[in-house]
């Protein structure tokens, strides 16, 4: 929607599209420009893929067939260094298949684009925690001060699925850590945010 009202369909249909599976990584690329009066005011370009994640009867389906995760965590906030960060490949594909391993959960921060690329390329999937870390603990906020935590939360949610969201690898969005206390909250405007959003995904909350 542009600021004078107008709507503008940039829909492009994609022909014989080949999903992407972790056997199969199909992989597309992007470039949309942006001009006026002859000019080009913007121009972005980006890689994607497309794959159909779903629930059905409990349990999770790819592509239509069914699909477990086997996974374990990446805590963001431990300090890897430079044998991972220059590694990224070693440590979630090729280590990780060594131990069956499929997909990995962050935590209380999604996972940086450079990490989201190895997962792309190599068939790794994650799930992509935002960082509303409560430890279980009850913040006593007023109400005016839950009022101002909310909206952040929301501004701060929306901001890392349009980031992210076109990342084929992304498989999950996880709401909150730990939280107990503001279930109405996480159950309500805050999932109805993100499914809205990105309707692609699944949410869960830990």
């Amino acid at each position: 929607v542009l600021k004078d009202g107008r709507t503008v369909d940039v829909s492009v249909p994609i022909r014989d599209v080949k999903p992407w599976s972790p056997e199969q990584r199909q992989l597309y690329q992007a470039t949309v420009r942006a001009s006026a009066g002859g000019e080009l005011l913007d121009e972005v370009t980006f890689r994607f893929g497309m794959r159909e994640l779903k629930v059905e009867r409990g349990h999770y389906t790819l592509n239509g067939r069914p699909f477990w995760f086997r996974g374990s965590n990446l805590v963001n906030e431990w300090h890897w260094g430079e044998s991972f960060t220059d590694n990224i490949k070693r440590y979630i594909v090729d280590e990780a298949r060594a131990m069956n391993l499929n997909s990995f959960r962050t935590h209380t921060c999604p996972p940086p684009h450079s990490w989201l690329d190895v997962g792309d390329e190599y068939g790794t999937f994650f799930l992509a925690e935002f960082p509303l870390l409560y430890n279980y603990a009850n913040f006593k906020f007023t109400q005016d001060e839950y009022a101002v935590f909310h909206q952040n939360a929301l501004t701060d949610a929306e901001g890392w699925v349009t980031q992210l969201w076109n990342h084929p690898s992304l498989a999950i969005w996880v709401l909150s850590n730990e939280s107990r206390n503001d279930d109405e909250f996480e159950t309500g405007p805050l999932q109805a945010l993100v499914n809205s959003v990105d309707p692609t995904r699944t949410t869960l909350r830990t």
